[in-house]
């Protein structure tokens, strides 16, 4: 316990700033038990809730702002980026897509409250064509309150973690192993999850020349409108669509008229 509250003491600023950067730049590394735990040291008296604050902020904003430059010179790529190394990435990126559409700017601000938005939340940002100085200001804004709610927990149930730790390190490494395999089985249970969902709904795909060959067929538009507004780009003849609108939509073609969906 001496240990394990040393390292926390004389590390904990760096420690904050290293692993709030990490998290917010996409890697699954939770970093709200970190702050939970500074927060109870400040309430001790340990670290001081200022500088904790203004580290975790500065890391929240240099992380967002590397997601809002790439999702500005590279627009829908990073989508694809994001998509290839997240493990349920297809729900995440239409959600906070829907997110946007209702909350408008304020979704940078609730995102950060919602697991995995926040990585999303910042290219989609810059794909809207939200001014950097704007993006900024409600990304600290953001940053600020879920700081702060984190270490302002970690104060107010300073007593409980500090007996939560100790137990922690009677387990030991059995509990650790524990949690280890805990993720292990929910990622492996995920990939598995999405595996199983491709599968069933792969599709034919054609290449350009195949879709020029195609002279009948119906093209239709699946991308969002943020998408559509950083690229405005169609296919010539292609129906902008939403998903939902599709089905109602090809009940009025031939049955023999193939149909060709893109999104990206």
């Amino acid at each position: 316990m001496d240990r394990t509250l040393g390292f926390l003491v004389a590390h904990g600023y760096l420690l904050t700033f290293a692993w709030v950067l990490t998290e917010q730049l996409g890697v699954p590394a939770p970093a709200t038990p970190l702050l939970l735990a500074a927060g109870a040291l400040v309430r001790d008296g340990r670290l001081s809730a200022i500088p904790l604050l203004a580290i975790s902020i500065v890391a929240c904003l240099i992380a967002h702002l590397v997601w809002y430059e790439a999702g500005l010179r590279r627009g829908a790529r990073v989508l694809g980026l994001i998509c290839r190394i997240s493990i349920e990435p297809d729900a995440c990126v239409r959600q906070t897509r829907e997110l946007f559409a209702r909350q408008g700017d304020r979704a940078l601000i609730l995102a950060y409250f919602i697991p995995a938005f926040d990585t999303i939340a910042q290219p989609l940002a810059a794909m809207s064509g939200m001014p950097r100085r704007r993006f900024l200001a409600l990304n600290a804004i953001g940053a600020a309150l879920w700081s702060a709610a984190f270490l302002g927990g970690g104060f107010l149930l300073g007593p409980q973690l500090e007996r939560g730790m100790v137990w922690v390190e009677r387990v030991g490494g059995s509990l650790a192993a524990f949690v280890a395999i805990g993720i292990a089985l929910w990622i492996g249970w995920k990939l598995l999850e999405r595996t199983r969902i491709v599968r069933m709904f792969r599709m034919k795909r054609v290449t350009p020349a195949e879709l020029r060959a195609l002279s009948s067929a119906a093209i239709v538009d699946l991308r969002h409108p943020l998408e559509i507004a950083s690229d405005p780009r169609v296919i010539p003849g292609a129906v902008v669509l939403r998903p939902e609108e599709v089905e109602s939509w090809a009940d009025a073609l031939p049955p023999e008229r193939p149909i060709v969906l893109y999104c990206t």
